[in-house]
């Protein structure tokens, strides 16, 4: 009977009028389209078609509003804020209007929601949007979620947090749809496809298949990224789906009492919950609050991209190949890249050695930097890892609003973490050359002039500290831990960093900042990519310059390196680093006499710092 069933349903739903298919290969159109035609063309298509629920309503509004409490796996607490919003508004991609709501409700630059609620300590993490697929988009209603990721404060805050997003809905009521903001994300979007990177086969079919249901034909490929009308009036109805009485308010919470007398369980997975009605004069402060005057539009993004001229390239090479008579004068294929092209040292000196290799094959307007930072004085304990790590962290986090977010969406990324086996900080940036160089130099002012923010110390203590109890959740991870823990000379669990990240005060996490400074520093650095030499040499002049200017007596790093040969069958290696105040430390290593062709020579040694 049960088979039975299942066929009936597979009748009625699975046929061609339903199906999409998509297919990518190195073969003509024609010979994809014979491929289709041969495999599926004999497939029956006599079953129902698609049925449109758009006019039976909103399904939940019987129900709403309604707060629901559940629990989570993961340590930690979260608020959703769940609307729902006509499902022909989502389905016109080309005014993008719900993309514009999730978009300023999900901000994090300056004026933002986010910005205030984490000023207050309240929230460490926002999202908003809806979901692709499933229940969250049906020809039914599309469910609206805006997620909230509450620190502990913020959890006993609840009233307050929900009351300062509805602050923030009812600012943008009042002001009415900013069209400046909706023609920046279309900006954004058009330089997002017209340089969109190739993606895995298997993944963009996948994709297409899903989605191409949702545009026009000829907008299959771009239809995600098209921003054609902008409608007020559009935004305005999504606006007033947006309201305390027509909200899901579900709080979870890893402290969820489950076993408590009115707890309810879910019918399919059996997960705990309950709900209850929102209180009146709740609704009516949410619905009649003034909106707080740090609650506005995000400023202009500075980091989007205006210039996209290629440096170097296809079109460099012909012109040099062109000069020197290896291709015809009338040539416009250029000869094939060399196969490695390796960078060359721009600039050496006490402080930081620079490498540069201009792009010179695949013509993107991109540029990739890395930079390590060689922090020698960090000594092999649990707390000083967590300290470099906390460091790493604050600053991060001092620079979310302002930088890294508006960065972030202009596809400027940069990265900063502890690496070297905990001695070195390690700063990666990639994106658009345009405006890379002034996020590497946010970011070097950030460190070399670090400011600790006491309030924040304690947020993002607490969340990391959620986030060590969080790690080995899943298995991988414990088992990365313990490869670590066999391959590396300074590595640590995660319960010896969790107990010393608990002991962590504001006071030791400057004292350390300040000693490693002091202790002595030595920067390597790569350029690659849509990059001259010159702006190269520029960007690294602006990183000594901060690291020189940051007053806290940097001091140049020197490596002192002697070699006692036939010890045994081996060379003997000391290698002892100094600033110019102390010896920090000698390491000492063991190499076969074969790797005497491979090691330094003293007498022809050019590198700055090194003593022989």
């Amino acid at each position: 009977m049960i088979r039975d069933k299942l066929m009936e349903h597979w009748r009625r739903h699975y046929h061609a009028g339903r199906m999409s298919i998509t297919l990518l290969g190195e073969q003509s159109l024609d010979e994809l389209q014979e491929m289709v035609t041969s495999q599926f063309g004999d497939m029956r298509a006599d079953g129902e078609p698609v049925v449109n629920y758009a006019s039976a309503g909103d399904p939940y509004q019987a129900q709403l509003p309604l707060f629901v409490n559940t629990t989570s796996v993961r340590e930690g607490k979260q608020l959703d804020l769940v609307f729902t919003v006509p499902s022909a508004l989502r389905r016109n991609y080309k005014r993008k209007s719900t993309e514009y709501v999730e978009e300023l409700l999900g901000h994090e630059g300056e004026g933002s929601l986010f910005a205030a609620l984490k000023q207050n300590g309240w929230a460490d993490r926002i999202s908003a949007g809806i979901g692709a697929g499933g229940l969250s988009d049906t020809s039914c209603c599309a469910l609206f979620t805006v997620t909230i990721k509450l620190t502990d404060e913020g959890f006993t805050q609840q009233d307050s947090v929900i009351g300062m997003f509805f602050q923030y809905v009812q600012m943008m009521k009042r002001t009415a749809p900013q069209e400046w903001s909706w023609k920046e994300v279309r900006d954004l979007r058009k330089i997002e496809f017209k340089f969109k990177e190739e993606e895995g086969a298997a993944e963009y079919t996948e994709a297409l298949a899903m989605t191409m249901r949702k545009y026009d034909h000829e907008n299959v490929l771009r239809g995600e990224y098209l921003y054609e009308e902008f409608s007020v009036a559009d935004i305005t109805e999504i606006l007033a789906c947006i309201s305390p009485r027509k909200c899901v308010y579900v709080v979870s919470d890893h402290d969820f009492d489950a076993d408590a007398p009115t707890v309810e369980r879910e019918k399919w997975f059996n997960a705990p919950f309950t709900k209850s009605s929102v209180d009146e004069q709740k609704l009516a402060a949410w619905e009649t609050s003034e909106p707080d005057v740090a609650l506005q539009y995000p400023p202009k993004n500075v980091y989007i991209a205006e210039k996209f001229d290629i440096k170097a390239g296809s079109s460099l090479r012909l012109a040099e190949a062109i000069a020197s008579g290896s291709v015809p004068s009338d040539a416009t294929v250029p000869p094939p890249a060399p196969l490695v092209s390796p960078p060359e040292i721009i600039h050496e000196c006490g402080l930081m050695r620079l490498w540069h290799r201009a792009d010179d094959k695949f013509d993107q307007p991109r540029m990739n930097a890395y930079f390590h930072v060689n922090l020698s004085s960090v000594e092999n304990t649990p707390l000083a890892f967590v300290h470099a790590d906390m460091l790493t962290l604050m600053v991060h986090d001092q620079l979310q609003n302002s930088t890294r977010y508006p960065a972030e969406l202009a596809s400027l990324n940069a990265g900063l973490d502890v690496v070297g086996q905990h001695t070195c900080l390690s700063f990666t940036f990639d994106g658009f050359d345009d405006k890379l160089p002034k996020l590497v130099t946010a970011y070097f002012a950030a460190v070399s002039e670090f400011k600790l923010c006491t309030d924040r110390f304690q947020k993002v203590k607490e969340k990391r500290l959620k986030d060590l109890k969080n790690f080995c959740l899943k298995p991988g991870r414990q088992a990365r831990v313990l490869l670590h823990q066999l391959l590396k000379r300074r590595e640590f669990f995660e319960d010896e960093k969790f107990a010393a990240l608990e002991s962590m005060t504001p006071d030791t996490l400057q004292e350390f900042v300040h000693s490693v400074w002091n202790g002595g520093a030595h920067v390597e650095g790569l350029v690659v990519g849509n990059v001259t030499q010159d702006e190269a040499l520029a960007m690294g002049a602006s990183i000594r310059n901060s690291l020189k200017n940051s007053g806290k007596g940097l001091s140049q790093l020197k490596v002192q390196v002697t070699v006692q040969p036939d010890y045994c069958d081996c060379l003997l290696i000391h290698i002892t680093k100094y600033t110019h105040t102390r010896r920090l430390k000698t390491d000492t290593f063991f190499f076969p006499r074969s790797a005497r062709g491979y090691l330094p020579d003293a007498r022809n040694n050019k590198r700055p710092g090194w003593r022989f």
